[in-house]
């Protein structure tokens, strides 16, 4: 039995109908807000990139990328098959450990930008955190 995973187009797709505008709609929330922010997009790797840059701090950084992953085998004859999964992973400036969003909605995902964004502030207004959150260019 084989379980139902996304492939690769079905992730492409996601990221550009589902993922795309809601980043486009937090940078252009933030520039309003007077934090200038964009996004781009990798035309090579599809990968897309929401940046708020900040002058003493590293900047705010929420990315999602098609990954790849080879499905767990459960017999000799799984081992042989070379199935993979295929995901739309987060990744953040400070390196943390992103996570699959594939099958999330806008709201979910605009939510999810705007939790991470508040995390980061909380982050780098930390006294405790001052030489992790500062920009690698300035140390």
């Amino acid at each position: 039995m084989t379980l139902s995973t996304p492939d690769k187009p079905a992730v492409e797709s996601f990221m550009q109908a589902s993922v795309l505008p809601p980043l486009e709609a937090v940078a252009r929330e933030l520039t309003y807000r007077s934090r200038p922010a964009s996004v781009a997009r990798d035309a090579r790797t599809g990968t897309l990139t929401l940046t708020a840059p900040a002058e003493s701090h590293r900047d705010f950084v929420y990315g999602v990328q098609m990954s790849e992953h080879k499905l767990p085998a459960f017999t000799a004859l799984e081992a042989t098959n070379a199935d993979v999964r295929y995901e739309a992973r987060t990744f953040f400036s400070d390196g943390s450990r992103g996570y699959d969003i594939m099958g999330m909605t806008d709201g979910q995902i605009i939510n999810d930008v705007l939790f991470q964004f508040e995390r980061y502030t909380g982050f780098v207004r930390s006294p405790e955190a001052s030489l992790l959150a500062a920009s690698p260019e300035q140390q």
